[in-house]
């Protein structure tokens, strides 16, 4: 499931241009699949080295900047339509992902993030410590056996009175 706040009621999502410190928020859907969270942005003339995008293990922040076009000797911007500035979006997810399998694909103007779920099913063996002694536990309560935590000096019995 996912969980985030939503932006104001009046804020009104086409007031760009936004900046890195108070940018726009990013529409973005999200769908969650078997194995994965999907987030798809779309980001019409936006390169990739113009967004940045932070993953954590609950978390998705993407921030894209839609720069001016850089015009030529004796060419001018006429007309200005289409927006420009910073655009961002923050996520909040209630289930980890594994941050080092995410990947992000800018194709014809769609960003899509796959972010796999992190394996909540594996097991692993605890090794348990104890003063001068390692034992692997088993996991039931009584069968791990450890040595004595101080040893006899050599020659010496402990039964014999000897500390």
């Amino acid at each position: 499931m996912l969980m985030r706040a939503e932006p104001a009621p009046w804020f009104d999502r086409s007031a760009w241009p936004g900046t890195w410190s108070q940018p726009v928020p990013l529409a973005v859907d999200v769908v969650r699949a078997a194995e994965e969270f999907v987030v798809m942005a779309d980001l019409p003339g936006v390169s990739a080295d113009a967004v940045d995008i932070d993953a954590t293990a609950t978390t998705l922040t993407v921030r894209a900047e839609r720069r001016p076009p850089q015009f030529g000797a004796g060419e001018r911007l006429c007309a200005s339509e289409r927006r420009l500035g910073v655009a961002a979006q923050h996520l909040v997810f209630d289930e980890p992902v594994d941050v080092q399998r995410v990947n992000a694909v800018l194709d014809a103007g769609v960003l899509t993030i796959r972010l796999p779920l992190a394996n909540r099913t594996t097991r692993r063996r605890i090794t348990i410590t104890t003063t001068g002694t390692t034992t692997a536990g088993t996991g039931t309560a009584g069968t791990a056996t450890a040595a004595p935590a101080t040893a006899a000096p050599a020659g010496e019995r402990p039964e014999d009175g000897a500390a």
